[in-house]
């Protein structure tokens, strides 16, 4: 084995990455969330509570934030969500899907 190529296989095992948090991070739990696609992202919704409002005592959700991803950064999510989805369901039982929620943007608020 030539040095040049020992050299880049002993790089890339040294290869670390940091993450560095800004001041302003945050932690958000979800337990929930919608969304989709528009030409440009995809955004999504992240809920993790809900409260009955109105006359009609209707439940309503709480969105934590709106996660905002370019088309490539949601092919990653979606990489690394199937990666670790299938191992877990393979420790544990399958994961039931919830109701998919549809938002009325008319009361979003």
């Amino acid at each position: 084995m030539s040095n040049t190529v020992k050299k880049d296989q002993d790089q890339k095992k040294k290869k670390v990455t940091f993450v560095l948090r800004n001041q302003n991070f945050q932690k958000l739990y979800g337990t929930n969330l919608t969304g989709g696609g528009t030409d440009y992202d995809f955004r999504f919704e992240l809920f993790n509570e809900k409260i009955k409002l109105g006359p009609n005592k209707e439940w309503s959700y709480v969105s934590d934030a709106l996660i905002i991803l370019t088309p490539s950064a949601a092919k990653k999510l979606n990489s690394i969500l199937d990666k670790y989805l299938k191992a877990y369901e393979k420790d544990h039982d399958p994961i039931v899907s919830p109701d998919p929620i549809e938002v009325d943007e008319a009361k979003s608020e």
